[in-house]
């Protein structure tokens, strides 16, 4: 008298993948003890009944319903259903690095296309609005997730120290005297336009 073994294996119930991940290899491997694995015999099936595997491994070309039925003769038969889904992955993009004055603010408006069912926003500060107004400087991150599809963006906003520019005290010269002003300025990579009474000086 043969036993009747009813299998067990690591085989998922369900794979949720975006478009852009790799179909994992499946195992049908048994996971019981004592069974001599060169004795039991597999059989793949997709959902419309065609066999596409005798193996014990396989992977799935695409999404849909596979069956995979181990046998052990004469007494032992299990089958096992994974269902494939896959979700089109959707696209993110935050735009070019900005660069703002001391004192701006900027809106972080993303670019969001293909598929956004269901879609939620997680940003690095802890918002989950769509799009969120910064006005300090540093690295800005977003993950969108469709299903189980994650797609981050990385902008970094730029918020320059303001400019601090000292000409000296108003003073009185005669018309035959010279007096040379110099702009005393804090800050960095920065540029000179006079002016006089409004008008730019050129040069």
């Amino acid at each position: 008298v043969n036993e009747v073994i009813d299998f067990t294996t690591n085989l998922p119930n369900t794979l949720d993948l975006c478009s852009t991940d790799t179909i994992p290899e499946l195992d049908a491997t048994p996971t019981n003890e004592g069974i001599d694995l060169s004795m039991v015999a597999y059989e793949w099936v997709d959902e419309n009944n065609n066999v596409v595997s005798s193996e014990a491994t396989f992977t799935p070309p695409g999404e849909g319903s596979y069956t995979v039925t181990l046998t052990l003769d004469p007494c032992s038969q299990s089958s096992f259903t994974i269902e494939v889904t896959i979700t089109d992955t959707p696209t993110l993009d935050l735009g070019m690095d900005e660069s703002l004055c001391d004192g701006e603010s900027f809106e972080i408006v993303p670019i969001v296309g293909g598929n956004t069912d269901g879609i939620t926003y997680l940003w690095s500060t802890g918002e989950t609005t769509p799009t969120i107004i910064v006005d300090e400087s540093g690295d800005y991150t977003l993950d969108i997730m469709v299903g189980p599809c994650v797609v981050s963006d990385t902008i970094n906003v730029f918020i320059s120290d303001p400019l601090e520019v000292d000409l000296g005290a108003d003073f009185k010269v005669c018309p035959d005297e010279v007096q040379v002003l110099t702009a005393t300025v804090e800050g960095e990579n920065v540029t000179y336009q006079w002016f006089l009474n409004g008008d730019e000086i050129p040069g």
